[in-house]
């Protein structure tokens, strides 16, 4: 008897399959994967006997090395950030690389959310109130892919406009990531950033203006 995560991981790698082979081409390496994912479901929903237990708990192992397991935040590469020609931040440039069984960069799909927090001081929290409103990231088609995923760095980066006056002087803030797969599982990380202090001090003369 498969359990019901396992099942889950079965679908999507089926379907994933389908998805690969159209878009990639049946060469491509998630499409192997997927075939492989297929193919092992194949072999287990026929095997019910008590024998086989340990066989199928390998193969679980096994796919589940293929699969993304963790997100991480890439710092210092990860910060805030100014877009246009002065020093003030007014955005953040977030880097994101997702790892696999082996601790290897692999591409994602779903949904990425990235947050931004005050910063507590000597706190055994040290994520304070939201500023401002999430970023809620689609990756769910080739385009986005093609956006947001950078194929020298192994990593997704993402640009995102940010509101110059939510930003204090000389002030570290918290940077939260929550990757939902297809499955509607959750990865998630944080990152404390730090203003230099010369973007510091441009972001209180901007919040002045």
């Amino acid at each position: 008897m498969i359990d019901r995560g396992f099942a889950r991981s079965i679908d999507f790698g089926c379907e994933l399959g389908v998805v690969a082979m159209g878009r990639c081409g049946a060469g491509s390496r998630w499409f192997h994967k997927a075939l492989w994912v297929c193919a092992a479901a194949s072999v287990s929903a026929g095997c019910n006997e008590p024998s086989k237990s340990v066989e199928n708990a390998d193969q679980r192992v096994m796919l589940e090395m293929l699969m993304p397991r963790s997100v991480r935040i890439v710092g210092p590469f990860t910060k805030l950030a100014s877009f246009d020609a002065d020093e003030a931040p007014d955005g953040l440039d977030v880097l994101l690389r997702a790892l696999d069984g082996f601790g290897d960069p692999v591409k994602i799909s779903g949904t990425v959310r990235i947050e931004l927090y005050e910063f507590v001081p000597a706190s055994g929290e040290p994520k304070g109130a939201r500023i401002g409103e999430p970023w809620n990231i689609p990756l769910v088609s080739e385009q986005d892919q093609r956006t947001y995923w950078n194929r020298t760095t192994q990593m997704y980066e993402f640009k995102l406009q940010l509101n110059v006056r939510a930003i204090k002087p000389a002030q570290k803030y918290v940077l939260g990531v929550t990757y939902t797969t297809p499955l509607g599982d959750r990865m998630m990380d944080e990152y404390t950033l730090e203003l230099p202090p010369g973007e510091a001090k441009a972001a209180g003369q901007a919040k002045k203006r």
